[in-house]
This record gives structure tokens, sequence and C-alpha cells, in this order.
């Protein structure tokens, strides 16, 4: 195998030749007492996790846990108020959030390096290849199981399922829900991945004088000032601008068409801002780490507990266009702030960022599986207990059961389908590159 050496970003890099069975790093940057070499790794070993950083893995896994966790406490055929405990519950939903944060910074990485580096743009064609490898096969496999496992009724008709096979079900009127609850988050994702190639074309393009990291972000702060505006106008008066545009006929389904609003990317791109702002960080040719030392990383992790607990404290408010907002905003900080640990977790030797990095890896095939898995567990009939603490070890035990369901299915999705499709996709394009940590001498 042919290699090469060559400096980037003040690091020592080793270049690796293409190699199916090597997976591509998105980044890599950690501090600069530690210079970061690359080495090629066989795909799962457990030293590289598969050439992915094992901190980014953990938050992966950390959000699949907290979305199995919040499915499963809807798993029984609870009665009673919506009490803080549910609503407490309903929290772990923000899972999905810090998946756009991730996706945010993953998947604009190359394009802004390309664009501070002054190279030439990610090809296109290599992009939308690994892309779809990496989210079509498992995605189209699950569809499948909807109809078979959870039943046909589970689909309003062909078009639902067309329109989720070209995942363009968010930007359809009724369809978003109709095969599967999670898939409008997969929606959203490709939407920000047909943006950002355009984005970056366009900058290149119209920018004639050379950009700067402060240029970009000047940028990314018009675009997040302006989705969270649209994501308040269309919370506010979505339903009633639908009754309008009907001429105020009431048998349409106002609340259902106006989701189109804020399933559409302008209203979520304020959950991929923090991610995309830490990769500009990551990017700029002049900076050899993140600004996060070891000791204000300690400082930073507790606070960012306190920080998802206090927002998720937000939901006992009453309900309004700035709180649902507002909600979705800080908590999307929040998990920047972790996004920055993680990247600075890179070595996966701790038991914990072990564990969760290993979650992380199959943290995709878990997403698209355990709702249909919590669907046939929720046919048991469990009843809410009256009593909170009995509550929450009837969540806790479910949430458990309904993960090991899930990670069978992941793990099984993952040996047998994504990670075959994954090596054969990223032959395309790029040189791959694994970082690992070694010791200043």
């Amino acid at each position: 195998m042919r290699r090469t050496d060559q400096e980037i970003k003040g690091f020592e890099v080793t270049g690796v030749a293409n190699s199916p069975r090597v997976r591509e790093a998105e980044g890599g940057f950690g501090p600069a007492s530690r210079p970061v070499t690359v080495a090629p790794v066989e795909a799962g070993s457990v030293g590289g996790l598969g050439g992915r950083f094992a901190g980014v893995d953990a938050l992966r896994g950390t959000a699949a846990l907290m979305v199995v966790a919040v499915h499963a406490a809807f798993v029984g055929r609870w009665s009673g108020p919506d009490d803080g405990l549910l609503r407490f519950q309903r929290e772990f939903s923000t899972g999905v959030l810090l998946f756009f944060v991730v996706s945010g910074f993953v998947i604009s990485l190359p394009w802004l390096r390309a664009l501070l580096e002054d190279r030439p743009l990610p090809a296109v064609a290599p992009y939308v290849v690994r892309r779809g490898g990496r989210l079509l096969p498992a995605y189209w496999l699950s569809i499948v199981g909807a109809v078979a496992l959870v039943g046909p009724a589970a689909v309003t008709d062909w078009k639902a399922i067309l329109t989720h096979v070209f995942m363009v079900h968010d930007l359809v009127p009724h369809e978003a829900y109709t095969v599967g609850s999670p898939y409008w988050t997969l929606g959203v994702e490709v939407q920000f991945y047909a943006v950002v190639p355009i984005l970056g074309g366009a900058i290149r393009r119209f920018h004639k004088s050379s950009i700067t990291p402060r240029t970009l972000l000047r940028w990314l702060l018009i675009g997040w000032a302006s989705s969270v505006a649209w994501t308040l106008v269309a919370t506010e008066l979505g339903p009633a601008l639908v009754l309008a545009l009907h001429g105020g006929n009431q048998a349409v389904n106002a609340e259902r068409v106006s989701d189109l609003l804020l399933l559409a990317l302008p209203s979520k791109f304020m959950l991929f801002c923090p991610g995309i702002a830490i990769a500009v960080l990551a990017a700029d040719p002049r900076r050899t780490s993140l600004p996060l030392s070891q000791l204000s990383g300690m400082i930073l992790a507790p606070l960012l507990i306190a920080g998802w607990i206090l927002v998720a404290m937000m939901s006992a408010l009453p309900p309004s266009a700035v709180h649902a907002v507002g909600h979705d905003l800080l908590m999307s900080l929040v998990f920047g702030g972790a996004l920055l640990l993680g990247l600075r977790a890179q070595r996966p030797g701790r038991r914990v960022i072990g564990l969760l990095a290993g979650i992380g890896t199959v943290s995709y095939g878990i997403y698209v599986w355990h709702w249909i898995a919590s669907i046939r567990l929720g046919g048991v009939g469990l009843i809410r207990p009256a009593s909170p603490l009995m509550a929450v070890l009837q969540w806790l035990v479910v949430t458990a059961i309904l993960l090991v369901v899930s990670l069978v299915l992941a793990a099984t999705s993952w040996v047998f389908l994504e990670r075959r499709c994954i090596a054969a996709t990223h032959g395309w394009g790029r040189a791959r590159y694994v970082v690992r940590w070694r010791r200043a001498v």
C-alpha cells in the first residue's frame, strides 16, 4: 500500500491510499502538545473504532440511547395526567437535536476546509454516492420492516411509501409521519446533505476575495438568525396562514399542512449551526487545536448536564412559539458544547467512552429499527403504576429491554448490510484517514 506524508494544520499526518476496509474520519483536532498521527485501521477494529472518532461516536451513542428512552416511555398504554415525570421523559427526544449538531460538524467540515485552504471543493458525485450508501440500504430495509412487522395499517397509501423511499416525505403534505414517526428527521438530514454542496459552491463562486473563518462565521450567523425567525413565524402563524390560503376552510388540516414550514430545512437549519460553527474553527488552517483545555473540559461537562436539565425544565412553561423555538435553540447550544468535549475525547481507552462509542457505531441502525420494536413491545399492554418510583423503575426496565432488542437488530444490520455498503461506496473519492494520538516526545 503506497503512503505519502504531508503536513496538515501543523499535525503530523500520514496519508493512506484508498481502501474499502478503511472508514473516513471527518476531522481531527486536538491539543498542540499531542500531535496527531494518521494511520490505517481495519474497519471495526477496537482501537480505532473503524476509523471513527471515539468521542463523536460516543455522542451518537448517547443520542441513540436518549431516543430509545423516550420511545420506551410510550411503550405502555399509560393513563393519567401529563405530569412532571412524563414531561421529563419527553425531553430525551432532544437526542435528535444532538444528531443534528453532530451532522452539522461532520458533513460541513470537508467543504469548509476546502474553502479556507483555497483547495478544490469535494466532488459532488462521490459525496452523493457515499451519503447514499450510508443512509439508504438500512433505511429502505426498515421501511420493508415497517410494513411487514407493524402492518399495512401503518401506511396510508402508496404515495406515503414512495415519498419515503425517495426521502421527500417532509416536503409533501400529510406524509411526514405516515410510515414511521422517526423518519421525519432523516428527511431533514437529507435536505441538509443536499444544501451543503450548493452553499459551498455558491460561496466559492460569488466570494471573490479570500475566504476567512470570520467571513464564514458572519454568514453562518445570518443564516442562523434567519432560521430562528422562520421558525418563530411558522410556529406562530403557520396554521392561520394555511387556513387563509384555503379561504378559511375548516376541513383543511392546518396543523399538518403547516408542518411543511417547520420540517423544511430553513426551520431546522438552526439546529445544525452549532456543529457548523465548530467545524469552521476546526477547518481554520491557522488553528492547531480547538479552544478547549483539559481543565476547561472538566468544568464544562457538569455545566452542560446542568444546562440540559435547566432547558428541559422549560417544558413546564406555558406553550408558545418563543418557548418552543427557544427550547430547541438553547438545547442545540448545549449539545454544541458536548460536541467540543467529544472532539477532545478522541481516545476510546476510557470504558464509558468506549461503550458509548460502540453503541454510536451502530446508532443509525438503532435509530431506524428501535421504533418498530417499541410498537411491537407496546402490544404487551403495560399500565403505568400509580407510584412515581415504580413508574420510573418500569420505564428503566422497558428502556433496557427495548435497547437490547434494538442493539441486536442494529448489530445485524451493521454487520451484514451497512458496513458492506459503506466499504463499497467509500472507494469513491478521497483517501481515507484515521486519527490516532501519540505522546509528544
